[in-house]
């Protein structure tokens, strides 16, 4: 994520994680790796809360969303015990391409570690692109713009 492009995502979607022991390094500090697992437990917790979708859901409905795209800035280091909090919000496109923006930060303190944005295509179960959203997406879509329209940009 370029400088001119920071944004601001403390009203986006929260997730909690604690970092655990496996999580660090000798110096227990965070090894870069589980940011991006982070991301990813931040992703499924949007989607079943307020998408009501869980990734067996996807999966019934024939669609998959493989990362094609994964941008990660580090700004200070998670440690052992830290409690995080990734706020996330969805990028509205007019392409069936799903695009998340990730902040995470200090629970107690709100300093910021780590901004990252991932990209999703559709895809089938023939690995075949989808032009367009699958209508349960588009639904969810609509309800959280009515309901929480901080977390779409």
């Amino acid at each position: 994520m370029s400088k001119k492009n920071k944004l601001n995502l403390t009203d986006g979607f929260p997730t909690s994680v604690q970092v655990q022991f496996h999580e660090v390094d000798a110096m227990k500090i965070v090894h870069h790796s589980h940011y991006i697992y982070w991301m990813e437990i931040a992703r499924f917790q949007f989607a079943k809360a307020m998408m009501g979708l869980s990734f067996t859901d996807f999966e019934k409905m024939g669609v998959f969303l493989p990362v094609t795209k994964l941008e990660s800035n580090y700004l200070q280091s998670a440690t052992l015990d830290q409690e995080i909090v990734i706020f996330l919000k969805l990028l509205e496109r007019d392409v069936a391409i799903a695009t998340f923006h990730y902040d995470m930060r200090d629970k107690n303190s709100g300093q910021k570690l780590f901004e990252g944005m991932t990209e999703h295509a559709f895809v089938d179960r023939l690995d075949k692109l989808l032009l367009h959203y699958p209508e349960k997406w588009n639904e969810a879509l609509q309800l959280i713009k009515q309901t929480n329209p901080s977390y779409i940009l």
